[in-house]
């Protein structure tokens, strides 16, 4: 049986193990395109959703519209 040290556990991001690099969402030619325009979110309280949401919220849109199953965790994401 092997020995196990406290020193072989470590924090990783999720990223790491699924190999998936940051996107720029937030880009000034993407800004453009979302003023003024009425943006529907489904899914929004998951965690694409969620993420989705919070980055357009960046935006000058015109209305934001939020849609997802569940009401408590569309509530926690305002």
């Amino acid at each position: 049986m092997a020995d196990f040290k406290g020193k072989q556990i470590h924090d990783k991001d999720i990223e790491e193990f699924l190999s998936i690099e940051q996107s720029g969402l937030v880009d000034s030619n993407l800004a453009s395109e979302y003023n003024n325009e009425i943006i529907l979110i489904t899914g929004a309280a998951g965690s694409i959703g969620s993420e989705l949401a919070r980055k357009i919220a960046m935006f000058g849109y015109k209305e934001l519209i939020l849609i997802d199953i569940s009401e408590s965790s569309l509530y926690n994401l305002q």
